[in-house]
């Protein structure tokens, strides 16, 4: 789902009793705005709280070896590093498993 289908699903869950395509009807030479002007707004704030996320990746040093990556301080299982990364950074993970099971 790309960023803009998220927050038009946000939006939805906001004014469940509007009908959608009045309050996420765009405008514009591309339909890049929004007509209302408070719907365009939050989008841009929406946008600019996905840029202000950063995340700082654990750097591997070395090439992997089987399932674990080879660091320059140990062994270390490099997927469980990176998610840890992004969750301390405040983003929900959704592994494969737990998001079709």
């Amino acid at each position: 789902m790309t960023s803009r289908e998220q927050f038009e699903a946000w939006v939805s869950g906001q004014y469940p009793c509007e009908p959608m395509e009045d309050i996420l009807l765009k405008v514009g030479p591309e339909k890049e705005r929004y007509h209302l002007k408070l719907i365009q707004r939050l989008w841009e704030a929406w946008q600019a709280s996905r840029e202000a996320v950063e995340v700082e990746l654990p750097s591997l040093k070395q090439i992997d070896s089987g399932e674990r990556y080879v660091w320059s301080d140990g062994v270390f299982n490099f997927k469980e590093d990176v998610i840890e990364s992004i969750r301390a950074a405040g983003i929900k993970i959704i592994e494969g498993e737990q998001k079709n099971g």
